[in-house]
C-alpha cells in the first residue's frame, strides 16, 4: 500500500481528532476549556462554530443548621452552555489570520435547601476574544502568535457566613505564541502554545456596603499536541494541558477578615489526553480518546468540589462538499472523594463529595472557502 494513499486519507481524519476535543468540557473546577487555538497550525480558510451542553452532577453530604448529617442529593452545579468561535484565512504565502471567541472560565453553582450551604451560590461568567497570526518559516516550521483580551464578572453569595460580594466586569489583555513542526508526508505535527497570565481588576461590593478592587490573575498554560497517521485511514493523538492556577487566588478583604483564607484558591492543573481517529467512508469519520485531569490533596473549596478526572469522549464527524458537521460527548466520573476546605469544626470539614461525574455533549459546524 502506498504511504502518500495512507497519509493521504490520514490528513483528512485529522480534524475529527479535534473538532470536539476533551478540554472543551474544562480540566475540572471552574476552567471551561483548554485555552486551544491550534486550528491556526492547519491549514486553508475556515470558519468553525461550536456549542457544548455540559450536565454535572455534583452531589455529596454536609449538615443542617442544627448540626445533624444531611444528604446533598441535588446538584451544587446546573447545567449550562458553552461556545467558541475559530476564524482562520490565508494572508500571503506564507501568513494567516485568526479570530477567536470563547469562554474559558465560569461557574454556575447553587447549594440546594437542606443543609448548612442551602443558598450558597456563584455565578462567574467571562469571554475572551482573541486576534491571532501565523508565519511558515519553513514548509515544516510554523510560528504563531497573538493577543487575547479577556473580560470576566462574578457574583457570590454565602448565607450561612452572612456574606456576599459582587465584582463589576473588567477585562484584561495577554498573549500567545507557539511553533507547531510537521511532516506532511505522515500526518505527523507536534505543537507547543504558550498563554500568558491575564490580570484584571474589578470594582468590589462586599456585604452590600464595603467597596474593594478584586483582582483577577487569569492562568497561564502550556499546551504540548501531537498527532501521526499510523495506518491507512486512521491517525493518532495525544495531548498535554498545563494551566497555573496558583495566582487566580481570589482574596476579598471581609470574606478574609471573617475567615482567616482566601475565598479561592485553586491549584495548578494538568490534564492528559489520548485517542485515535479514523475514516470510516468519504464523508463519514469518528474519533475516541481517554482523558486524566491529575488528582491533588482531596480537598476543595465546596465553591468547586471536585478533584481529579477520568474522561472518555467520542466524535463523529460528517463531511459535505465544503461544510464538515460533528457530534462528540464526553463522559467524565472525579476519581477523587473531596472534603472541603471548609470546616464545621476543626478537622471536621463542612461537606464531603463522592461518586461524582460530569456528561457533555457538543456539536461543531466548520465551512470551508
Amino acid at each position: 500500500m502506498g504511504l502518500s494513499r495512507i497519509i493521504s486519507r490520514a490528513v483528512v481524519v485529522s480534524s475529527i481528532a479535534t473538532i470536539i476535543p476533551l478540554y472543551a468540557f474544562g480540566g475540572g473546577g471552574i476552567s471551561r476549556d483548554g485555552q486551544d487555538v491550534s486550528f491556526m497550525y492547519d491549514n486553508g480558510n475556515f470558519l468553525s462554530i461550536s456549542l457544548k451542553q455540559v450536565t454535572p452532577k455534583i452531589t455529596g453530604s454536609s449538615y443542617s443548621p442544627l448540626g445533624a448529617p444531611v444528604a446533598i442529593d441535588t446538584s451544587t452545579n446546573p447545567e449550562y452552555s458553552t461556545y467558541n468561535i475559530n476564524y482562520r484565512q490565508d494572508a500571503g504565502e506564507k501568513t494567516g489570520l485568526g479570530l477567536q471567541v470563547r469562554q474559558p472560565i465560569g461557574n454556575d453553582l447553587m447549594y440546594p435547601a437542606g443543609s448548612i450551604l442551602q443558598g450558597t451560590m456563584i455565578d462567574y461568567d467571562s469571554q475572551a476574544v482573541s486576534i491571532l497570526g501565523s508565519y511558515d518559516q519553513s514548509r515544516n516550521l510554523r510560528f504563531i502568535g497573538g493577543f487575547t483580551s479577556q473580560s470576566q464578572n462574578a457574583e457570590a453569595s454565602v448565607p450561612f457566613q452572612e456574606y456576599s460580594a459582587v465584582a463589576s466586569k473588567d477585562s484584561g489583555i495577554g498573549f500567545i505564541a507557539g511553533a507547531a513542526y510537521s511532516i506532511p508526508e505522515i500526518a505527523f505535527r507536534v505543537s507547543a502554545t504558550y498563554f500568558s497570565e491575564i490580570t484584571s481588576e474589578h470594582p468590589t461590593l462586599e456585604v452590600g456596603i464595603l467597596p474593594s478592587t478584586t483582582t483577577i490573575n487569569a492562568p497561564s498554560g502550556l499546551n504540548i499536541d501531537i498527532r501521526s497517521g499510523i495506518m491507512e485511514d486512521t491517525l493518532a493523538f495525544a495531548s498535554i494541558v498545563t494551566q497555573n492556577w496558583d495566582g487566580f487566588v481570589l482574596d476579598l478583604p471581609a470574606w478574609r477578615g471573617a475567615t482567616g483564607e482566601a475565598l479561592y484558591d485553586p491549584e495548578d492543573k494538568t490534564t492528559y489526553m489520548i485517542g485515535i481517529g479514523r475514516k470510516f467512508s468519504d464523508t463519514w469519520a469518528g474519533s475516541i480518546s481517554y482523558g486524566l485531569s491529575e488528582e491533588t490533596d482531596g480537598t476543595a473549596t465546596a465553591l468547586a468540589p471536585v478533584d481529579g478526572s477520568q474522561d472518555i469522549t467520542v466524535g463523529l464527524r460528517y463531511t459535505m462538499d465544503n461544510m464538515e458537521l460533528s457530534l462528540g460527548t464526553t463522559f467524565r466520573t472525579y476519581t477523587n472523594d473531596v472534603s472541603s476546605t471548609q470546616e464545621l469544626a476543626p478537622g471536621v470539614p463542612l461537606a464531603t463529595f463522592s461518586d461524582n461525574s460530569l456528561m457533555g455533549i457538543g456539536l461543531g459546524v466548520k465551512y470551508n472557502y
